[in-house]
């Protein structure tokens, strides 16, 4: 009788032990598990949300052809969008093509980055490919393999929601076309997506029309050669040089027409970019030329007419596009993206995106 009794405790016992271990290993599983469980997408930052996507074990790991998997991309990124309280993306064929073209052009030329070896941004080769205005990108790349699932299209859009310069191209209330392409880069294991994005404004008539984006395409051009060129500088007559195109950008900055829908962004660089102005300025000490016109000097937090920087000594060299920014100042340019990767951003000098 006594043995009986003392074994009810035990018993009891052990399966209390068990249970709690059970609850122990099956919270592990689930946290540790959660992208191949419950594909959980955090809750967003202090300023923004991120959908919650709908996907499950039933459909994480089907097969997608290439249309399937854009339509796919465009889905989560309008679902990030409406959740932030912003009108949809459409898909841009145009767009995509080019998409497609760089990521494969980047797997097959052993680069990641914004800047094609040649130092063509995505806008350079809209503009190659027949198309005209500003286009902004994304890059992301995410373990992966040749077969492409619904699983892949939302690790990467996620990851793109999560790095800030990424985002804020997602998340630009401006742009209403959307381009997609996916490469595989079988050497690395991973699946490389790119985003493309661009306004189009429709008239009363029916027909499109594009801004009169010269002016910011060429601050944000001046403002990548300054960030490039600060990465090397190292003598007086470097850091001059740096400052002129500093001075380049900010010019072109502020001669954005103030009807144009990213009027308010490019003040905001034009300022950003008086920072990196003095930065420079300041390393270059009297090698800096103090007036494009003799006999007048600027001032202080003011720059010249487009196409009038001021002159250093020498050029320096530039060899090639760093995957960097630099460590000083900030170079951050209009409507970042540049992904959680090294390289360059589209809308601007840093490099982080792009």
């Amino acid at each position: 009788m006594n043995n009986s009794a003392n074994s009810l405790p035990r018993s009891r016992g052990r399966l209390i032990k068990g249970a709690i271990a059970a609850m122990a290993i099956g919270g592990s599983v689930l946290y540790f598990g959660q992208d191949r469980l419950y594909f959980y997408n955090g809750q967003g930052g202090e300023n923004w949300r991120i959908g919650q996507g709908e996907i499950h074990l039933l459909n994480a790991h089907q097969a997608q052809d290439l249309e399937a998997a854009r339509q796919k991309a465009l889905d989560l990124a309008n679902r990030d969008r409406q959740v932030n309280g912003l009108p949809p993306l459409s898909l841009d064929p145009s767009l995509s093509a080019l998409a497609q073209r760089h990521g494969e052009d980047m797997v097959a030329r052993r680069y990641f980055s914004n800047f094609t070896p040649e130092g063509k941004d995505p806008s350079d080769r809209f503009a190659q490919a027949g198309g005209s205005g500003f286009v902004a990108e994304n890059i992301a790349a995410q373990p992966g393999s040749q077969r492409l699932t619904y699983r892949q299209i939302w690790r990467l859009e996620r990851a793109l929601m999560y790095e800030r310069r990424d985002r804020e191209n997602l998340l630009n209330p401006q742009y209403n076309r959307f381009g997609y392409g996916l490469a595989f880069d079988p050497q690395r294991r991973e699946t490389i997506a790119v985003q493309l994005f661009r306004r189009v404004d429709v008239e009363s008539n029916g027909a499109t029309s594009h801004g009169a984006d010269d002016a910011l395409r060429a601050g944000v051009n001046a403002a990548m050669a300054a960030a490039i060129a600060t990465q090397s500088a190292q003598t007086p007559a470097q850091w001059a040089d740096v400052a002129g195109q500093w001075q380049e950008a900010i010019a072109q900055m502020q001669a954005v027409a103030p009807d144009h829908p990213r009027h308010g962004t490019a003040q905001q660089k034009a300022q950003e970019y008086d920072k990196n102005y003095r930065y420079a300025r300041q390393n270059a000490g009297a090698a800096f030329a103090i007036d494009p016109q003799p006999g007048t000097s600027p001032q202080p937090g003011t720059s010249p007419q487009p196409g009038t920087r001021q002159q250093p000594a020498t050029l320096p060299s530039i060899a090639q596009t760093p995957d960097q920014p630099p460590e000083g100042p900030d170079t951050s340019g209009p409507d970042t993206s540049g992904p959680d990767t090294s390289g360059p951003d589209t809308s601007g000098p840093d490099t982080s995106s792009p």
